[in-house]
């Protein structure tokens, strides 16, 4: 186990915040970019919360960390390219 694990968590974590202010910012204001926001968000959380199981109990055949912070990196990426 070495660092990238504990950024993969930090990276996760950024995603599911970002989905919870978009889902936030939609029940106070009701503007429908913020509710496709926070429906995509659910898919983006669940996409770093995969690269964060894999960097965790990847087999040890290929670098899961590795392949953990790509999934994490994607996600963060996609949360930050939905149009609001």
């Amino acid at each position: 186990m070495s660092y990238l694990l504990f950024v993969a968590l930090f990276g996760c974590a950024a995603v599911f915040f970002l989905w919870i202010r978009d889902a936030r910012i939609f029940w106070r204001t009701g503007l429908p970019g913020y509710r496709t926001a926070m429906y995509r968000g659910v898919l983006f959380s669940a996409l770093a919360l995969l690269g964060v199981l894999v960097a965790l109990f990847g087999p040890p055949s290929f670098d899961p960390e590795i392949i953990g912070i790509g999934l994490v990196t994607a996600a963060v990426f996609l949360q930050g390219s939905v149009k609001k």
